[in-house]
């Protein structure tokens, strides 16, 4: 399968062939612009590929969540009046709170006109609305954005427990820990899995990022010996320029444990609290 914009005729996808079952648990993660959220639209055939097919059983209810799903809830409505309009077997309040609840939208935010809502209000009504479909696959797209640890942790259950096919993009690096899964990488217009899991997907991005840094060395190298020879041409002076390439002190350990933390920073990834206990 691949695809291509029209508008631009830019080739976002290409050759790829990937199949997704009722108890696969799959991630998806890669760089921004490689296709993530372009992929899970062609598989909700929101996008029509331009070579190859999609197929799917149209028996199965797909809950689809994007960055942006949001956007479509009704601002007139409170989140209680909007999930009782749409699942008619919710035939009381408190039955709807409770399901609310369960992604922790706070008690206050359940009458609350859905427009007066934030948007971690809103990720979490979204949230509770795609769990009631009670559909055979998810496709989560970014899900983590705009929630707090403990709707992270909700939203970590709601897929652990969940009794079908899930498939993930995130970069949430707390998140990927947390759910039993296997991860595919975006990458060169196409979709693989990543046989070594997250923590071999950290190392690739080490090895490239390290492949970076050098790259980057040499220019500034080439660039300080390039302005030296122009110096030299401009004047009599026959002094070496000063290098200003900086000399890096760092131990092996310590240029690890930067670089670690910077991949941490990038996927997100966090600690949680411990609660203290009350002394009596």
């Amino acid at each position: 399968m691949g695809f291509t914009y029209p508008e631009t005729n830019t080739e976002i996808l290409s050759h790829v062939n990937f199949s997704l079952s009722s108890d696969d648990r799959i991630v998806l993660v890669g760089a921004n612009g490689s296709g993530k959220s372009t992929f899970l639209k062609l598989i909700m055939k929101r996008l029509k590929p331009t070579s190859g097919d999609i197929e799917y059983d149209p028996r199965y209810t797909i809950g689809y969540y994007t960055q942006h799903f949001f956007d479509s809830l009704p601002n007139d409505k409170t989140p209680v009046q909007y999930l009782m309009e749409n699942f008619k077997w919710l035939t009381n309040e408190e039955e709807t709170r409770k399901e609310l609840s369960r992604y922790n939208l706070d008690a206050k935010s359940h009458k609350l006109l859905i427009e007066k809502c934030s948007g971690g209000q809103k990720s979490r009504i979204a949230l509770a609305y795609i769990g009631l479909l009670e559909p055979e696959f998810l496709l989560l797209d970014e899900p983590t954005n705009h929630l707090d640890m403990e709707s992270i942790d909700a939203l970590i259950d709601m897929i652990n427990n969940f009794k079908g096919g899930v498939l993930v993009v995130t970069h949430d690096g707390y998140l990927i820990d947390n759910i039993h899964s296997r991860l595919y990488y975006c990458h060169d217009k196409t979709v693989d899995e990543f046989k070594t899991g997250f923590n071999g997907y950290k190392r690739y991005l080490l090895q490239k990022l390290n492949s970076f840094e050098e790259v980057v060395e040499l220019k500034k190298n080439k660039s300080g010996k390039n302005k030296g020879r122009k110096n030299r041409n401009k004047t009599t002076n026959t002094t070496e320029p000063k290098s200003t390439t900086k000399v890096d002190t760092r131990t092996e350990e310590e240029k690890q444990e930067e670089i670690n933390k910077s991949l941490d920073d990038f996927f997100g990834k966090k600690k949680k609290k411990k609660k203290r206990k009350k002394k009596v």
